[in-house]
């Protein structure tokens, strides 16, 4: 049950990191596409 939760756990974060690069990437798109 302990690694159970440790995995979900880890899974969650990953996604939390993915999501934040994911931004990332789409925010510094949008300033370069707006930028003259």
């Amino acid at each position: 049950m302990m690694s159970l939760k440790s995995q979900i756990t880890n899974d969650n974060w990953d996604y939390t990191a993915v999501g934040c690069v994911l931004w990332e990437i789409i925010l510094v798109s949008t300033v370069e596409l707006n930028s003259p």
